[in-house]
């Protein structure tokens, strides 16, 4: 798509694809702190309903984009419209008990691994349809001027679907949102029906929402209802940290990996082409749903968030210290490429498992830091933390990698830098995980605020 606007050349797209994709970043940064207070105020179904409608909405405008800076735009209009990934996790929270919280939040990574694999199929399939589909859409003069708005298209109608049916058929899960209304429909209910007075018992729909809602004051404040509401407390703050930190070291080796994956053996790289970086991503992909859906649930029964997390945490630096290994001397010295090959992928299989349990457990003990009156304020603090590193991450990679196999100097400075850079990040990421508390859930959760769901 870059590389049809005409502003650059073949080696200057990905500087230009780095700020489209930095737009969304920066944009989620500026504003997933303010969708997490309007979330605790006005409700997650509201917020999570306008990200669905404002995804539709920049994807429509992304795949009609002619240059550069309609292309940021969207992408940053996504960013600002859209704080869904915060908002997503304050409701598996306050729907999910000790009994099912792994499940739940093992969710999130399962559908975003089905999103990487299915995306760029997608994209790839139905981009520049009148030349790949001449007998479909051949004479298409929209298609024509437009030949990456069809995936995108498609895109914003599964965003506009999950509109739709959040619309019709998602409850408020915000304990305190969902306990006014009932307390309101309990008052409105008395004050038409003749079960408001003495008769109250000869009424069984009047008895069933009278057992169903908290008997508190309606003329009760916010304030006085959850005193806890304002809390931040260590485990919050620890969590956090431990969030941004884990965020940072994984964008930077994200960029870094799809660099070094191709770059020549005479500078540190493997050399794969386009089509055995595919199959070896597709391979990680399928491994990742199963990591997320069956391993992680299971190791929940044994151990807590917080051991799995400093666990994967130590485990990290296995896969950092093996990629200069792999390429910068087995690859060399080994002459069955196929030997190589299944070393990739086991090293690539130890850091998706690392980056399930580890992604996992923060989201667990970030919710569970955080009281019901706040719970979105929290993930929304965390979203933006992530947000920044992850709007800075791949610039700094890029340069990092680029400067460490043009400069000439041997180890540490060689293609080696940048991964001893990520393992030195990820002793400081180990340490800081030692000051996380050990939190199972904040004491008079969102079970007790009135929502059957459970509390976290």
């Amino acid at each position: 798509m870059v590389r049809d606007f005409g502003i650059s050349g073949e080696k200057d797209v990905g500087f230009y694809v780095g700020f489209i994709a930095s737009a969304f970043s920066l944009a989620q940064f500026m504003t997933s702190l303010l969708w997490g207070w309007v979330s605790d105020r006005v409700g997650r179904r509201p917020v999570l309903l306008i990200g669905l409608l404002g995804n539709a909405i920049s994807l429509l405008l992304f795949g009609q984009a002619h240059s550069l800076q309609m292309a940021i735009f969207s992408r940053f209009l996504c960013g600002i419209l859209n704080g869904n990934i915060g908002i997503a996790k304050c409701v598996i929270g306050e729907i999910t008990d000790s009994t099912n919280q792994a499940f739940g939040f093992s969710l999130i990574g399962i559908m975003w691994s089905v999103g990487t694999i299915l995306g760029p199929i997608m994209g790839g399939c139905l981009a520049n349809p009148v030349q790949q589909f001449p007998w479909l859409f051949g004479g298409n003069e929209f298609l024509t001027r437009n030949p990456y708005f069809l995936p995108c298209g498609v895109s914003a109608v599964v965003s506009l679907i999950g509109f739709v049916i959040g619309f019709f058929f998602m409850e408020e899960t915000n304990g305190k949102l969902a306990r006014a209304t009932a307390v309101g429909m309990r008052l409105a209910t008395e004050e038409e029906s003749p079960c408001g007075g003495s008769s109250r018992e000869g009424s069984t729909s009047c008895l069933e929402i009278e057992d169903s809602v908290p008997q508190q004051d309606p003329c009760q404040t916010d304030s006085s209802i959850e005193p806890s509401a304002a809390k931040f407390g260590k485990a919050a703050l620890m969590s956090i940290m431990a969030y941004a930190l884990l965020a940072f070291q994984n964008i930077i080796l994200d960029e870094v990996f799809s660099l070094w994956i191709v770059t020549g053996s005479e500078d540190g790289g493997l050399g794969y082409n386009s089509a055995e970086v595919g199959i070896v991503l597709s391979i990680i992909g399928a491994l990742a749903l199963y990591m997320q859906l069956i391993t992680y649930p299971q190791l929940t029964r044994k151990y807590a968030p917080i051991s799995l997390f400093r666990t994967g945490a130590v485990l990290y630096l296995v896969p950092y210290l093996s990629y200069p290994i792999l390429s910068g001397y087995l690859n060399k010295t080994i002459e069955n490429k196929t030997t190589i090959w299944i070393l990739l992928i086991c090293n690539l299989a130890l850091r998706q498992f690392c980056n399930v349990i580890t992604y996992t457990s923060i989201f667990i003990l970030i919710n569970n830091s955080a009281s019901p009156g706040n719970l979105g304020l929290i993930n929304g603090i965390a979203q933006t933390s992530a947000a920044f590193v992850r709007s800075i991450g791949p610039a700094l990679g890029g340069i990092m990698w680029a400067w460490s196999i043009n400069n000439g100097l041997g180890f540490p400075f060689n293609y080696w830098f940048v991964f001893l850079v990520v393992s030195a990040w990820g002793v400081g990421l180990i340490l800081q995980s030692c000051f996380i508390p050990v939190v199972e859930g904040f004491e008079g959760g969102i079970g007790e605020a009135g929502f059957t769901g459970g509390s976290h």
